[in-house]
């Protein structure tokens, strides 16, 4: 983006119709998520430059599979992607990638990582993620996401810059010093910022806590989440907010039968917690997400779209459709 059109100043009609002009003209394809439904809810049907994403929930809620599948989908689609690891360890990171493009639990990968099955598909990871830049290191500010984002681009021949920026997750950025509800959306703001300069599309993960409408006292991530939840992780400053939910960490659900006669004395209600239980074991492997803010489009999905982990891997596929992509040789490993 040019100096000029960043600089603050008055403009006309003319003006603005130029650069809904530009919006409206722009050839570059959406970039797709690996949720069909999704992305059909998305404006023009999918994500595009300059938009700022929450992916947000409550912990435990599967935000960082979700991202991994939507770096897989965009790598396959030839896209150039960032990824901010600042949450776990750069193994922890390696290992949970490899596990969503196979398929594979991340414990049988690393337990056969010298097999012949397990070395074919590090070699096809490697070629298929030669569009990937990682980071190490913690807490970084603004000046240095914006190098890392230059170092991207000239780390080796051939390199093209991100185009989609994941940060796993955004109270991890530089520390200021002022208490989590004022310092979150200033991050905020200023990955708002980063975004437009940089055109764009960053996914910020955001931990749902307890200061976030004290959701810690109405769910534990097995309901849905509402958009004012999210108030303090950048509901304010995010074009599209997605979050994620699991009726599997129902709490009552996850009780022996002793666990919750003890825990709820005279309000136990056996029918109450076999339903909740059928529910958990239901919906062990799926996570919900939802779309409770979607500019400059309309729609919106407050129960969730429905997707589904392969066994213990990170892989996902929204329900009703198939695991797309499977490398070959896919299950010989044991």
């Amino acid at each position: 983006m040019s100096e000029e059109s960043r600089e603050f100043r008055s403009v006309g009609v003319e003006r603005a119709l130029e650069v809904l002009e530009a919006r409206a003209l722009d050839s570059r394809p959406a970039l797709l998520s690996p949720f069909p439904s999704l992305n059909d809810l998305l404006h023009r049907g999918g994500f595009h430059p300059g938009e700022l994403v929450v992916l947000g929930g409550r912990m435990h809620t599967r935000k960082t599979a979700v991202a991994l599948n939507m770096v897989v989908q965009l790598l396959k689609d030839g896209v150039p992607v960032g990824f901010l690891t600042l949450d776990e360890s750069l193994a922890m990171y390696s290992s949970k990638f490899l596990s969503a493009y196979t398929g594979t639990g991340s414990e049988l990968l690393e337990r056969q990582w010298k097999s012949p099955q397990v070395k074919k598909w590090r070699k096809a990871w490697a070629a298929a993620a030669q569009r990937l830049t990682l980071s190490e290191g913690v807490r970084p500010n603004f000046n240095q996401l914006q190098q890392w984002l230059l170092d991207a681009e000239f780390d080796r021949k051939g390199r093209e810059r991100p185009r989609v920026v994941f940060v796993d997750y955004t109270s991890l950025l530089v520390h200021y010093r002022t208490d989590e509800v004022q310092r979150v959306p200033r991050l905020m703001e200023e990955l708002q910022v980063f975004t437009h300069e940089n055109e764009l599309v960053t996914v910020a993960l955001h931990q749902a806590g307890r200061m976030d409408e004290g959701v810690s006292k109405r769910n534990h991530g097995d309901t849905p989440g509402t958009a004012e939840a999210l108030l303090y992780g950048g509901e304010q400053q995010a074009d599209i907010i997605l979050n994620t939910y699991r009726p599997a960490l129902n709490q009552l659900g996850n009780m022996s039968l002793a666990q919750a006669k003890m825990i709820l004395r005279d309000k136990f209600d056996e029918d109450e917690w076999q339903d909740a239980v059928g529910l958990v074991r239901r919906y062990q492997d799926s996570t919900f997400v939802q779309l409770l803010k979607n500019r400059p489009g309309t729609k919106l999905c407050f129960e969730g779209i429905e997707v589904t982990s392969r066994g213990d891997s990170q892989q996902m596929a929204q329900v009703g459709f198939d695991f797309a992509g499977d490398i070959e040789g896919k299950g010989a490993a044991r």
